[in-house]
Parts: C-alpha cells; structure tokens; sequence
C-alpha cells in the first residue's frame, strides 16, 4: 500500500518522486487515449466492414466522449471524495473491460454503447489530473507538471496508430481492442500500486450523518463552487476548450482517413506518419509547459500556438506534398497545438486551485469535451454531405482555431511570482 503524506498545499516542493508519481498518472491519460484513439485507426477496415456511413463511424468516437462528458458531471465529485488514486486505477481498469468487449458486441448499437461504457470509465481523468497537480508541484512547476502528466496521452495515441495498424491488418480490426484493453488494464494496475497521494490529494469530503449540514453551510459550499467557475474568464476558458477539443477530435478521427482517401497512402503508412507525430507529445507538452513557466505568460503563448497551428493546417492541405515535407508539416503542426492546448490548461487549473479543484475542474473538462462528442460526428456529416471532400473539414477546423484564438486573448491571467530565497 502506497504511503500517505500529510502536506499542505503551501509547502509543497518539486522533487524526482513528483515525476515518479505523476508518470504512474500519465500513464492513466496514455491508456484512456489508447482505448479511444483505437477505433480511429480501425475506421478505414472495420467502416466498410460494418457498412456505416462516415458520420456513423465518427459516431463511435462521439459514443466514447458522450459517456465522458457524462462522468465528468460526476466524478469531480467522486475525485473530492475518495481521492484520485483509487477514482483513476478503477476508472482505467473498466475501461479496458468494455473495450474488451467490443468484438464481441453483435452490432453497431452494442459497440455505441460499450465506447459509451468506456469513455462514462475515464471520468475522473480530468479532476484527478488537477488534484495530483497540485498536490505534487510547487506552484512555479505546475504548468510543468501538468503537461509532464497530460503528455502521455501521445503513448497512447502513438500506441493505436503504429502498433495497433499492423495487427489489425493482419489479424482484424477486432483484434486491435484486445490489444488496447491490455494496456489499459496494466496502465490502471501500476496505478494502483504506485499512485502516491499527498496534500491536497488526501483531502475528502466528509459526511457527518450525525451532523449534516445545514441550508447556510450547504450554500456556501455551493457558493463557493460557483465563484471559481462563474468567473468570466474561467467561462471564456471553457468555450474556447471546448472548441479546441471538438477541433482536435475531429482532426484526430478523419486525418488517417485522408491520408490514405486523398494523399493514397496505406493504412500502415497513414498509420506511421500519425502515430510518430504523435509520438512527439510526450515532449511538445512538457515544452509548452516549461516555455510558459520561463516567459511567465501562459495566455499569451497560447494566442500564438492557435494562430500557428491555422498556418501549418493550411500547410498540410496546400503546401508540397513530399513524404519528408508532410512529417515536418505535421510535426511543426504538433508541436504548435500543444502550445495552444497546454497552457490553457493550466490557466484553468491555476484559477481552480484550491478546496474545489477536483469539482470545479471535473465540470470544466465535462462542458469542453462535449466538443469532443459533437465534432467527430459533425466532421462525418460534412465529409457525406460534400461526397467525401475530406479537406472541407480541414478548413472547418480551420475556423474552429481562429474561434479559439480569439476566446483565450480574452482571458485574463494570474502572474505567479517567482519565491525568493529567505535571507540567512
């Protein structure tokens, strides 16, 4: 059993166990990315296979956000309640059981409820991303710390791309889940065994049946919740999340497909340029993260990673179309949108910090993500509506950048004043 440390928030420092940790964390974000990336990388064989129209089979990716979004609601909550150790292994480890299950399921309603199962698993993802954040980095580290944590999402990415895309050529695009669901499910064991808790970690609601509390303490619970995430900035925040991850699921979901519909590339070879740039996450967050903590601006880095990441989309539709021009495109492109992502992030959380972090950041990630729930799908319709013109939603995500640029110039930011050392 892992040891508890008492820690209050203010004294907390950066240390090697705070990588340590937050890697057994990250690896929570690398097994939820395998698990929903997964279907993305098999929508070329198992579409025609199942006979579903494009927005059908973003559908199946919409199915794992809707369950997403929904947990998230909730397990905010459930992160406050019983800690983030045991919210996040649990959650991971049920997950790799309903994407277990989707071989076997006996039609396209059962696979839309089973990644609905899966995605409602990774609901406290988010809040507990945020709890261990804070309760592991000083507060001069955090942006780094949650990008260090949320960078491991491209193991997960690289993982459904350039592993599973061999296999489910040769053994079926069934076989892929299996191998998904396996990792999950040791990402979730490590988690169980070596997911730490300190500070604001240890932290729990607790109920007193004998002693409930009263209307005026219940209110200003509510109170309290509300004045965190009824600020202006912190709403401006989540819209311009939930663009940004409704346009990065729908990049996501369609790009393998047009590579290979459009640029006729194989599946394998699709699966390679996508799964090596994304690979590059693993570094691109932890950089945006340490490039905000340096320059001490996470608004204004942002502003400049959605802006550059429209140029480089425009690069990868118009520019030369060498195989060697397209992985710079794409990496550059990468690199870019984690700029804009990442300190966003960390704003939020910044702005959370504190006794309704895990609550307040849960209906944050609940709200942006229904981006991811109506975009996957919403990028199918356009490609069936214009008779399979892939690059219409390139300039539709296009749009949704600019849309996000503009939401976090209009954000306000919290200066964090390096701590000078006491006089001896």
């Amino acid at each position: 059993m892992s040891e508890k440390v008492e820690v209050s928030m203010d004294e907390i420092q950066t240390t090697w166990r705070s990588w340590f940790v937050c890697a057994m964390v990250g690896l929570q974000y690398a097994a939820s990315n395998a698990v929903r990336q997964v279907w993305t990388t098999a929508i070329p064989l198992a579409g025609p296979e199942l006979g579903i129209t494009q927005a059908a089979a973003g559908g199946l990716n919409s199915a794992y956000y809707i369950g997403y979004v929904i947990s998230n609601l909730i397990f905010g909550y459930l992160v406050d309640a019983i800690g983030p150790k045991i919210s996040l292994a649990v959650g991971t480890v049920f997950s790799a059981l309903f994407t277990f299950l989707i071989p076997f399921a006996s039609g396209y309603p059962m696979m839309f409820v089973l990644r609905m199962a899966a995605g409602l698993s990774n609901g406290a993802l988010f809040a507990g991303v945020a709890k261990y954040q804070i309760s592991w980095f000083s507060p001069q580290t955090r942006a780094t710390g949650m990008t260090y944590m949320m960078a491991f999402s491209s193991i997960g990415a690289s993982l459904a791309s350039i592993v599973l895309a061999p296999i489910m050529v040769n053994q079926g695009w069934k076989a892929g889940f299996n191998w998904a669901a396996g990792f999950a499910l040791a990402c979730g064991a490590l988690m169980f065994a070596f997911g730490t808790e300190q500070g604001p970690a240890l932290q729990r609601i607790k109920k007193d049946k004998d002693n409930p509390p009263t209307p005026e303490e219940k209110k200003a619970e509510r109170d309290g919740l509300m004045a965190v995430i009824g600020k202006k900035s912190f709403i401006i925040g989540t819209i311009g999340c939930f663009l940004n991850l409704g346009m990065g699921q729908g990049f996501n979901t369609w790009i393998n497909s047009y590579f290979i519909e459009i640029r006729g590339f194989t599946i394998v070879e699709a699966g390679l340029i996508i799964g090596v740039t994304a690979s590059l996450r693993l570094f691109t967050g932890p950089l945006a993260g340490v490039t905000s903590d340096i320059l001490r601006t996470k608004k204004k880095l942002s502003v400049f990673g959605a802006t550059t990441t429209v140029i480089m989309t425009l690069f990868l539709m118009y520019g030369p179309g060498g195989v060697s021009v397209l992985y710079v495109i794409m990496i550059l492109r990468t690199i870019f949108s984690s700029f804009a992502g990442t300190p966003l992030n960390a704003l939020q959380s910044q702005a959370a910090a504190g006794k309704y972090a895990g609550r307040a950041m849960g209906m944050y990630n609940a709200v942006a993500q229904v981006g991811s729930v109506i975009f996957p799908a919403a990028y199918g319709m356009i490609i069936d509506k214009t008779g399979g013109n892939f690059t219409a939603t390139l300039w539709f995500g296009i749009v949704l950048t600019i849309a996000v640029a503009v939401c976090i110039a209009n954000m306000e930011e919290i200066a964090v004043v390096k701590k000078e050392k006491a006089a001896a």
